[in-house]
């Protein structure tokens, strides 16, 4: 029996990997691992990068190719923001990217939901 206890599974990196073979689903491929940890460093970079270089950031999601990051409120313009993404695009594997303001409704809705909780 294979104990699957690391750095990785701590940190909650490799968790669909570690649940399968934990249920002996199937077998671990390491270019699976190492590809999942070399993306997982890049988002590590590229959050630190971000909150650096413009404000606070947070992961809201990653599944697969798409990341899904907040940046916390800041007075820097959407140019800015679009020039900082161009220089990490340069520099890291990201294909496309899109920026948005928060609008009112957004900002009352997570106002709401934060409320719930």
């Amino acid at each position: 029996m294979l104990t699957f206890v690391d750095e990785f599974s701590r940190a909650g990196i490799l968790n669909e990997h570690y649940s399968k073979v934990k249920d002996d689903e199937c077998t671990i491929r390491l270019e699976q691992i190492r590809r999942e940890v070399l993306v997982n460093n890049e988002i590590a970079i590229i959050v630190r990068q971000f909150r650096e270089l413009i404000a606070p950031t947070v992961l809201i999601k990653f599944d697969g190719n798409y990341v899904h990051l907040r940046i916390k409120p800041h007075s820097n313009s959407i140019g800015f923001m679009f020039g900082i993404i161009e220089d990490l695009k340069s520099r890291h594997p990201i294909r496309e990217y899109s920026c948005r303001q928060s609008s009112l409704e957004m900002i009352f809705n997570s106002f709401a939901i934060e409320d719930r909780f």
